[in-house]
């Protein structure tokens, strides 16, 4: 199912207080030469800033990383959460212990940001959250015309699901909302929300530095 969240072009006041926003840093970044992507410089500061501004209107914002926890805890004065093991599992991996922390912390909801998608912004969390309003789905998915699981709401009920899931075969983030049920919200209007960086050459690609003039 697919439903499309009209926005004004106003930020809502509204304060999400229900909503833990999780900025997930935790990837080996393998195609930036195995740096800490969410540090990585663009634009004069590190990639995970775009993403914490993105998340403003939530309640309380976390980042998921598992590399340099210190640096990011006492740079952006947020707390870090790391995930179960090292082994780099995955996002489904930095889903869940935001969901255990959202449980421990009085959150409904969390909502998801890559690190590494520059151009989102805080509309993002109010489209997403409009459309839960009137969803009875607990996981709502960003498309833009393509899936977009790393960009997703997820309910805290789901946190058992998720442990059992992981401990399985599967580690792809469809494959478990398959398994779950799940919504999908239209975005398609903001298509720059889901541009990521993957490789060096991206910090300086003009295509995305032209969204900055």
């Amino acid at each position: 199912m697919t439903m499309t969240a009209g926005m004004s072009n106003h930020r809502l006041d509204e304060r999400l207080n229900s909503l833990l926003g999780v900025v997930l840093c935790g990837g080996r970044a393998t195609r930036m030469g195995g740096i800490d992507k969410g540090l990585a410089d663009f634009q004069g500061k590190p990639l995970v800033s775009y993403g914490i501004t993105a998340l403003s209107d939530c309640g309380q914002i976390v980042i998921n990383a598992n590399r340099h926890q210190t640096t990011y805890q006492k740079r952006f004065n947020l707390p870090v959460v790391d995930d179960d093991n090292k082994h780099f599992a995955g996002p489904l991996a930095g889903m869940l212990v935001a969901l255990r922390y959202a449980a421990e912390h009085g959150f409904a909801w969390i909502i998801t940001v890559p690190c590494d998608a520059p151009l989102v912004t805080p509309d993002y969390v109010q489209t997403m959250w409009q459309a839960a309003k009137h969803s009875h789905d607990k996981i709502l998915m960003a498309h833009d015309g393509f899936r977009q699981p790393v960009f997703a709401l997820l309910h805290v009920s789901l946190t058992t699901a998720l442990e059992s899931f992981l401990q399985g075969p599967h580690k792809k983030i469809v494959v478990f909302y398959q398994q779950m049920g799940f919504q999908t919200v239209d975005c398609s209007h903001h298509p720059q929300w889901f541009v990521n960086l993957n490789t060096m050459a991206d910090l300086t690609t003009p295509q995305v530095l032209s969204q900055f003039d």
